[in-house]
C-alpha cells in the first residue's frame, strides 16, 4: 500500500513539475511578445496605477520602466485631460473598451500625440485595464501641414483675379471661384448652375 502511495506521490510530483514548467515556458513567450510589440503596451488597474508596461510605451515617454511601474497614468497626460482620463476609466469599466486619442507629455515636457486602444482585461483585485498605445505624433504633423497647405491653396484658387473652374469627369462644373463667379453673376459657391461644358 505504501509503495501505491508514494507512486501516487510521484506522479502528482511529476505533474507539478510539468505544470510549474509549461507556466514558466507561457510566461517567457508572453513577454517575448509583449517585449517585441512595435506599440507601447500598458496594463493599469481602475485607479490607473500602473501595474505592467512593456519597454515601448516607457520609452515613448522617455522614462525606463521601472519609473513608470506602480506611477498613475495622470502622470504622463495633459493637465486639461486630466477628467476626461477619469471619464474614460469608467466608459471602459461600463463598455469593456475604448479607442480614443490623447495627447501625453513626456518625461522632457514634450507633448506627443498618441492612439490607444484600451480593454477591460478583468474587475477582479482593483480591476485590470490594457492599452496598446500607438505614438501618432508624426501623422498629426503631417496631417496638420495638410490641411494648412489645402487652405492656402483654397484662398489662393478662391481670391485669384482669374476666373477658375473645376469640372467633373462628366464635365459638369463643380467649382467656379469668387472671381469666375463675378464673371457669371453668381454670388456663392452654392449658386452654381448645373450645367454641363
Amino acid at each position: 500500500m505504501s509503495h501505491s502511495k508514494n507512486r501516487n506521490a510521484n506522479i502528482k510530483s511529476k505533474k507539478k513539475e510539468i505544470i510549474k514548467e509549461r507556466l514558466i515556458r507561457n510566461e517567457k513567450r508572453y513577454k517575448e511578445i509583449v517585449e517585441n510589440l512595435n506599440d507601447g503596451f500598458v496594463i493599469h488597474n481602475f485607479k490607473g496605477i500602473v501595474l505592467d508596461l512593456n519597454n515601448n510605451f516607457a520609452k515613448m515617454l522617455g522614462y525606463s520602466r521601472k519609473e513608470l511601474l506602480g506611477e498613475n497614468i495622470q502622470k504622463f497626460n495633459k493637465e486639461d485631460n486630466k477628467d476626461s482620463v477619469r471619464k474614460n476609466l469608467k466608459i471602459i469599466i461600463k463598455r469593456g473598451k475604448l479607442f480614443v486619442e490623447r495627447e501625453f507629455i513626456k518625461q522632457n515636457k514634450n507633448s506627443i500625440w498618441v492612439n490607444i486602444n484600451a480593454k477591460l482585461v478583468s474587475k477582479k483585485g482593483g480591476g485590470r485595464i490594457q492599452s496598446f498605445v500607438r505614438d501618432i505624433t508624426e501623422g498629426k504633423k503631417n496631417w496638420k501641414e495638410i490641411c494648412d497647405l489645402r487652405e492656402k491653396f483654397r484662398s489662393l484658387v478662391e481670391f485669384s483675379q482669374d476666373c477658375i473652374k473645376i469640372l467633373d469627369r462628366n464635365g459638369r462644373l463643380i467649382f467656379l471661384n469668387k472671381a469666375g463667379r463675378e464673371e457669371h453673376g453668381l454670388k456663392t459657391p452654392n449658386d452654381i448652375p448645373n450645367f454641363d461644358y
